[in-house]
């Protein structure tokens, strides 16, 4: 399976047939962050990518130190993509 670069156009098409909701939610905090490479939850602009392990494309994220610590917590596993 082919895991889509986060905030991608593509991206975004298949987050849309998923969850229109977190499509739309996750578009307005990077455009209030204004940087594509923002963390897809909070914003914040220190993010890397990840896949997120055991769910299906899109399931990619760019997430910030923060967010990525509490996923790990809440049981999220992920592997880093690469840039």
């Amino acid at each position: 399976m082919t895991i889509l670069k986060p905030h991608t156009p593509e991206w975004f098409d298949a987050l849309e047939n998923l969850n229109p909701f977190q499509a739309a939610m996750t578009r307005r905090v990077i455009a209030l962050a204004g940087n594509d490479n923002a963390c897809s939850i909070c914003g914040d602009t220190e993010a890397a990518a990840f896949a997120v392990a055991n769910v299906p494309p899109p399931a990619s994220l760019r997430l910030c130190d923060d967010c990525h610590y509490g996923r790990a917590l809440a049981g999220e596993r992920f592997t880093p993509l690469a840039a």
